[in-house]
């Protein structure tokens, strides 16, 4: 090995590599050519004479084939052949099932078949004819598959359409109309005829291997591979890669741990709360402290979101062509942003602004624009648990509890937004009125001296900050239901609160409990202070100096 390959750093991809060989786990595949191969035949040479026929004479009769007749192999690029298929993932430690649909298969249960099995696969492998010359079950799977995944606010989903129908281009066309008619936004590549992107769904059609055109079987592992990791291409993205597959590798691990003989102290547990939801809660964190013991192991995460990964992706985000200018026009280089990035030095507030501008290279005189809105998605993203509308979907029926980290939103002569700093354990087993305290969140310019958050009001993004002022303080009462909480009620896709005192707090979302606790604290610190007059000079030190 030269000495420049030894010591060439790897390029920000084989990250993304990297962890998706990690993560993969389960493919499917559906097809209605996949064939198992015949038995191996041994030689005749080495096959013994049963004595009874030891001396009968080699006959062969009208119709009987040869036996080099018999066993060709008849050649067919539609068919799939399952051991090497199989073989292939195995090889990658990936699990790989099949469906095959037969003829006695309605195409109801077809769908419903592959949509369950999509649901839990990584890799999704499906035929484009799924039956003669037909392409109708396949669009139709495909559309149940990305139906799904839209109810659950999308997920990373791979589709490999493996298949030996010509040309591929038209194939793409048909399955990008019929899913723009069922209300997706199906986009076609205008530099790749073969690739279909709806959402965070990547759909690649492939041809099947014939003669020396298309994809092997064996080679589709390697090929799933490359297209996922294209698919979850990020810094944030391969951290999450390696951290679910390293506790997928740590399941079992873990359920040993949570063995039977931990359920009695559970139940004492539960015995002496006497309330379910503090014992739900209880278990929870029982369960994250194990996956966190998981996840702090070096030998899982290594040097994930290190110097030298972060460098790769730097350099790998200006490699387009105007970078360089845009960057002089920012009035740095891309080994200052660098130095910048990895020693926290220079000029932070114009480096950080320079970041954006890759994504801004279209219209670079935007990256303030687009600087503000992504780090405010991103401040909330690190904030908030739960919110309408947000990262996560709500699951359908769920009602929101006032509680410790409840941001609601008031109005009246004007609006005003506040934090719920109720202690958590004050907000469960609530047999009558109670009143509940909250501190404002003031919509004015961010202030560095306390806690800010981005909220989200409808449409618009709000900055506020925790108000610290003595007036900031509001207490009202709420009535508790049957569930001994304070639960808001549903109106028009919306959340509210209504008080004793006939006041609306609509819900805005719950931001991380220990935030909430943290501010709680900090505020109470504050109005504890106690003012009186002192002697200036001896208040600034035993200076004059302010």
């Amino acid at each position: 090995m030269s000495l420049d390959a030894a010591q060439a750093k790897p390029a920000f991809k084989e990250y993304g590599l990297k962890a998706t060989k990690r993560f993969l786990k389960t493919a499917i595949v559906i097809d209605d050519e996949i064939i198992a191969e015949p038995p191996t035949q041994l030689p005749e040479e080495d096959l013994a004479e049963p004595p009874l026929f030891a001396n009968a004479p080699n006959e062969n009769h009208i119709g009987d084939a040869s036996p080099d007749v018999v066993h060709q192999a008849l050649g067919n690029d539609a068919e799939v052949k399952i051991k090497p298929l199989a073989d292939a993932f195995l090889d990658k430690r990936i699990v790989c099932g099949v469906l095959k649909p037969e003829v006695a298969d309605t195409d109801s249960q077809v769908i419903d078949r592959a949509v369950r099995a999509a649901s839990v696969a990584d890799v999704v492998i499906i035929d484009w004819y799924l039956r003669p010359n037909q392409d109708n079950l396949a669009r139709s799977i495909l559309e149940k598959i990305l139906t799904e995944d839209r109810e659950l606010n999308g997920r990373l989903r791979l589709v490999i359409v493996y298949t030996s129908a010509d040309p591929l281009a038209d194939r793409r066309k048909a399955l990008g109309e019929h899913l723009k008619r069922a209300k997706f936004d199906a986009v076609e590549d205008p530099n790749d005829d073969t690739l279909l992107t709806i959402g965070t769904c990547r759909v690649r059609f492939v041809r099947k291997r014939s003669i020396n055109v298309g994809v092997a079987v064996e080679d589709l592992p390697d090929f799933a591979v490359e297209e996922f990791a294209k698919l979850s291409h990020g810094l944030l993205a391969n951290f999450a890669l390696l951290g679910i597959a390293a506790l997928r590798d740590a399941t079992h691990h873990i359920l040993a741990n949570l063995d039977t003989s931990l359920d009695t102290a559970f139940v004492g547990h539960r015995m002496l709360l006497g309330h379910v939801t503090e014992a739900r809660g209880f278990a929870m964190n029982l369960f994250l402290l194990q996956m966190k013991s998981v996840l702090s192991l070096p030998k899982h995460l290594g040097n994930a979101l290190g110097d030298q990964e972060l460098s790769a992706w730097l350099d790998e985000h200006f490699s387009y062509p105007e970078a360089e200018a845009h960057l002089e026009a920012a009035g740095t280089t891309k080994d200052q942003l660098r130095e910048s990035v990895l020693k926290g030095a220079g000029r932070l507030d114009g480096f950080h602004k320079s970041l954006f501008l890759p994504i801004s290279k279209n219209d670079p005189a935007k990256v303030g624009d687009i600087e503000k809105e992504l780090s405010q998605n991103f401040a909330r993203f690190a904030t908030f648990v739960r919110e309408p509308g947000g990262f996560n979907p709500l699951p359908e029926g769920w009602l929101p509890t006032l509680t410790l980290g409840s941001v609601v939103k008031q109005v009246g002569r004007k609006t005003r937004y506040f934090l719920c700093v109720q202690p958590a354990c004050d907000t469960v087993r609530i047999t009558e009125s109670r009143y509940f305290p909250f501190i404002e969140l003031v919509a004015k310019k961010a202030a560095k001296s306390t806690e800010n958050l981005v909220i989200r009001d409808g449409e618009k993004k709000v900055v506020v900050y925790v108000s610290t002022s003595a007036g900031s303080r509001l207490y009202d009462k709420f009535k508790p239901d049957l569930s001994e909480t304070v639960r808001a009620e549903s109106e028009d896709g919306r959340f509210l609160f209504n008080s004793s005192n006939d006041h609306v707090y609509w819900w805005l979302g719950d931001i991380d409990p220990l935030k909430a606790q943290r501010i709680a604290t900090d505020v109470s610190g504050s109005l504890a202070r106690v003012g009186i007059d002192e002697y200036e000079w001896l208040r600034l030190g035993g200076s004059a100096k302010k």
